[in-house]
């Protein structure tokens, strides 16, 4: 018996040396060709372009912010610097990388949704680790992240996605040099969508936003805190009484400089504006960002005179 295990293993150890060569190879060209770039290509791509373009206002947040708006409807300059599941520890780090690379933004668009501050995620931090000062990964105690990356490339769900590398690519991602991303087509949404979302502030991620403000301040960054509309199939995870806690919180931070900007409720947009439960597609990202910049040429005139 043990002999034949033996054997057994022998076998099997290089056909698993031959489908990991195969994924590592392989499977992400082919998968970046047919679903668009995948997480490490877009947080790459969207530090370099960063870092090479020049704007006077930066959007900041999670995936409503990547996908949701577009700088070429801004009339303002801007770029695009949101990521999926950002929060405010790794927005925070963001904003001390472009103030060491000398950037002069004179305003941040940040994002701020009710299920934002309950996010504390390290599934990207086996590529942020590379961008941000060595103090980013304290708060996250210790952990391989990049073996973990790693690991996690070779799952066998991801060859599975490659049974569909023959169909249309109706659907395929791309991720703009403006910083923003977007899915081909309308994507448009469906009545049956649900999520769970949590409204839950977490201390991490209260603590940064306000180091976040307070940077900002220091060096004269006019900021918007940009609510995006939202479908009732989100608001239904949220309490009235709780929303209203929400407002009352982010109330407290609200100045001549810091304006909140809130479009949760606006009647504009309907079901066909969005791709799923929480995302504009491209329609509805562009719609969005048209009427935001009017509101934001408003609050340039204002604060023309402090710039």
């Amino acid at each position: 018996m043990q002999r034949f295990s033996t054997n057994l293993l022998l076998f099997i150890f290089p056909l698993f040396l031959i489908y990991c060569w195969i994924a590592w190879v392989y499977m992400p060209p082919l998968l970046n060709e047919h679903w668009g770039p995948d997480t490490e290509t877009q947080i790459q791509q969207s530090f370099r372009n960063a870092e090479k373009r020049s704007y006077d206002m930066v959007f900041m947040g999670n995936s409503r912010i990547y996908r949701g708006l577009n700088p070429d409807s801004f009339t303002t300059k801007s770029y695009n610097f949101a990521h999926d599941n950002d929060s405010y520890n790794q927005i925070y780090y963001k904003l001390l990388l472009l103030t060491a690379q000398n950037k002069k933004i004179q305003i941040v668009l940040l994002g701020v949704d009710y299920s934002e501050y309950s996010v504390f995620s390290d599934s990207r931090n086996y590529e942020y680790s590379k961008f941000f000062n060595k103090s980013y990964l304290t708060d996250y105690g210790k952990g391989n992240y990049l073996l973990d990356h790693y690991l996690n490339a070779l799952h066998p769900l991801h060859l599975k996605e490659g049974q569909s590398l023959l169909a249309a690519d109706k659907d395929k991602c791309y991720q703009k040099n403006n910083g923003q991303y977007y899915k081909a087509g309308t994507g448009v949404a469906s009545i049956n969508d649900k999520g769970k979302y949590s409204i839950e502030r977490l201390n991490i991620q209260v603590k940064y936003f306000k180091k976040i403000l307070a940077h900002c301040k220091k060096r004269n960054i006019k900021i918007l805190l940009t609510m995006l509309p939202c479908r009732p199939c989100e608001l239904i995870n949220y309490s009235e009484k709780d929303r209203n806690e929400f407002h009352q919180f982010i109330s407290t931070f609200l100045s001549n400089d810091v304006v909140l900007l809130n479009y949760v409720y606006d009647k504009r947009f309907s079901m066909s504006d969005f791709s799923d439960a929480v995302h504009f597609n491209p329609i509805g990202a562009d719609k969005f960002s048209r009427i935001a910049s009017d509101t934001i040429e408003i609050m340039r005139q204002r604060w023309n005179k402090s710039f």
